[in-house]
């Protein structure tokens, strides 16, 4: 669905809702709003066809360009073992800062949200809406109240996870932003996805060994622990930490 209509006011809802629940592997159910330079709140009244999921974007300063959004919303099963599969493309996984399976503490729904055309992107906050099913349902251990929310660029999330839930309304929203990328996601705070690691080296430097590494993010990161061993099959026989500053 494409919208040429730049005005706020473009899309009013009376009743019914823009069904976007499709995944991936369907192929997105997208809007586009050519917004361009504009300001002001913008709503999509998404929504399952019981239920109203709107999404708005709340743009304080406006892009430079003739440029667009799309969004686009889908859930997954709570049940599912591990949950939040399908995952949205370009993501291969959902593991915690330790690299545990972190589907538990993140909510039963995506929100891919892009633009392009613009030069300079706006600036605005996102409202996202959640059914109480998608925090508290299934295998979820997830405290409402907490939910912060990230988004991923094809490379990486963003940190640290940020946005205030209002638990009465089953809406997050998120600090204003620049920076749109690809897909949203809503976390438990104290558990938000991971450290992401761009490289790991080593090399011999007399008896001992260099180790060097390179982190693009890292949240409530207090050190790593690089073990050895002198065998392939042997099990460590030393536990060296460094502090990370």
């Amino acid at each position: 669905m494409t919208v040429n209509n730049a005005a706020p006011a473009a899309i009013t809802r009376m009743n019914g809702h823009i069904m976007s629940e499709t995944d991936p592997l369907s192929g997105y159910g997208e809007v586009e709003w050519r917004i361009g330079a504009n300001t002001g709140s913008y709503a999509v009244p998404f929504g399952t066809g019981t239920r109203s999921l709107p999404v708005t974007l709340d743009i304080s300063s406006p892009g430079v360009g003739n440029g667009s959004f799309v969004l686009a919303t889908y859930p997954t099963d709570p049940f599912a073992t591990p949950n939040n599969r399908p995952l949205p493309a370009g993501v291969s996984a959902l593991i915690d800062p330790v690299g545990s399976e972190n589907a538990p503490n993140v909510l039963d729904r995506y929100w891919p949200v892009t633009t392009f055309n613009f030069t300079s992107a706006p600036t605005a906050s996102l409202t996202f809406t959640y059914r109480d099913s998608e925090w508290n349902g299934g295998t979820n251990t997830i405290m409402e109240s907490s939910l912060q929310a990230q988004h991923f660029n094809g490379v990486q999330w963003s940190q640290p996870p940020n946005g205030i839930a209002n638990t009465t309304l089953n809406t997050l929203t998120t600090a204003q932003t620049g920076t749109f990328d690809f897909v949203w996601a809503l976390v438990q705070g104290s558990t938000p996805l991971p450290v992401e690691l761009l490289f790991f080296g080593a090399e011999a430097n007399g008896d001992e060994v260099l180790c060097h590494w390179v982190t693009a993010t890292e949240f409530d990161n207090d050190f790593f622990s690089v073990e050895r061993s002198s065998g392939r099959h042997q099990l460590p026989r030393r536990r060296r930490s460094r502090r990370c500053w």
